[in-house]
């Protein structure tokens, strides 16, 4: 298997994309776009994504993770990064895999942030998925905001020497960057409105979303779909690891994870 990395999109939005060319040995009908999270995050994720890529290649299918405009090495500056451009960006980033690989047979596969972003993409184009799987997916915009609000405040305290009480009670007036990436007003109050519910994952007939029971969201969203007996199919994992302090430096991952995403994305298209 090969690994290609190059740049696409039009304009001055240009996008870093790394191709993962099929095993011909194992080819089969199915593309894969891996979608990552947001900010930081991206780079915590970075190695699991690479790994998920590189075993979803040497199974027989062609794989394009790529960084968001303004993420990465990608064109543009972070605090330019918004909901309606990472929208875009999957988009294009859909169609140019498709380009590169001639399969229509497309997954998205989305992390965090990108599950509710990815979703709405879905919403409001017209697209066709093979599959849609969500991994550890925000599912309440102003929860996660509280979140990195806590992460960046303990970042900051431990950074400066200073009560990290008092930096969430400035943080809490103004947001302006997250561990170390600046994010503009209008991103912080659109991720807000953000809400994951069971209606926006009928996007194709085989969704699924791997997450933790520990999360009180999650727990009642599997809640919801299982009320209307929904066909997604719903995971729980505790094992998930790749967002800590941690995952930016170890060399363990979370195989566990790893291989129930590569299964539910590679079973069914041999």
């Amino acid at each position: 298997m090969t690994a290609t990395s190059f740049h696409f999109g039009e304009g001055d939005r240009t996008l870093y994309g790394v191709y993962h060319a099929p095993s011909v040995r194992r080819r089969r009908p199915l593309a894969v776009l891996l979608l990552n999270p947001f900010g930081e995050e991206a780079i915590r994720s970075y190695r699991v994504q690479k790994i998920i890529a590189e075993r979803l290649a040497a199974l027989g299918a062609a794989v394009l993770r790529f960084d968001y405009y303004g993420a990465g090495d990608s064109a543009g500056e972070c605090v330019e990064t918004s909901i309606d451009g990472m929208q875009t960006d999957i988009l294009t980033a859909h169609e140019e895999l498709i380009d590169l690989s001639n399969i229509r047979r497309v997954a998205w596969c989305g992390l965090g942030l990108a599950v509710p972003v990815a979703l709405s993409a879905f919403s409001s184009a017209n697209v066709n998925l093979a599959k849609f799987l969500g991994w550890d997916p925000v599912i309440s915009g102003s929860e996660y905001i509280d979140d990195l609000t806590a992460s960046h405040a303990k970042y900051l305290a431990d950074a400066l020497d200073m009560p990290e009480r008092r930096i969430r009670r400035e943080l809490s007036m103004q947001l302006t960057e997250v561990m170390g990436f600046g994010v503009s007003e209008s991103l912080i109050s659109d991720v807000v409105d953000l809400e994951l519910n069971g209606s926006d994952l009928d996007v194709c007939d085989d969704v699924a979303l791997i997450g933790r029971k520990s999360s009180g969201a999650f727990r009642k969203l599997h809640g919801q779909l299982t009320s209307t007996a929904s066909s997604v199919s719903i995971e729980f994992d505790e094992s998930v690891t790749w967002n800590s302090h941690q995952a930016l430096n170890s060399i363990i991952v979370p195989n566990d994870s790893i291989a129930a995403i590569v299964r539910a994305l590679a079973d069914g298209d041999e």
